[in-house]
């Protein structure tokens, strides 16, 4: 295979990545959140962030349990009031309430998106290959007729 982009011979899983300009062995995406391509050279570095994003935010929802659990306990109440005086109880358990919250719905995203790639892995391929793959299928579904329009229905073709 040769990129006419680079002018060099490449592997045949690489790819030309336009956003960084250059290809990449085995592409599996560009990544946004780390703006740099996800392909042979780190991939495992990508899936370990991954379980770390994941484990963190297990963590941050873990700690936030526990934290509005223990406002049942008046010794731990009476505690934050010494720590943190002008702050009232219910107004801690809102804000670390507010951050399990967001740590569930990180925890879930990440979750969703290790688990997708957990599965790539299995079957051998790359996201790109996973979305060429699925484009195909979309390409050789056969095509339903469409449904008429509203807007004829109103208004017949004249002749």
């Amino acid at each position: 295979n040769y990129c006419y982009l680079c002018e060099a011979t490449v592997g045949r899983r690489s790819k030309h990545c336009r956003r960084c300009k250059k290809c990449v062995a085995v592409f599996d995406h560009h990544c946004p959140w780390v703006n740099n391509c996800v392909g042979a050279g780190n991939y495992r570095y990508f899936l370990l962030m991954l379980t770390g994003a994941f484990a963190m935010t297990g963590l941050q929802l873990g700690c936030a349990v526990q934290a509005c659990v223990s406002l049942a306990d008046p010794d731990f109440v009476a505690r934050l009031a010494k720590v943190m005086p002008r702050l009232p109880p219910f107004a801690y358990g809102v804000l670390v309430g507010l951050g399990g919250l967001a740590a569930l719905i990180a925890g879930l995203l990440v979750s969703q998106l290790l688990f997708f790639h957990l599965g790539l892995i299995y079957r051998g391929a790359t996201t790109y290959e996973f979305i060429v793959s699925q484009r195909q299928k979309v390409r050789t579904a056969p095509r339903r007729a469409a449904p008429p329009s509203p807007h004829l229905a109103r208004h017949p073709p004249r002749r």
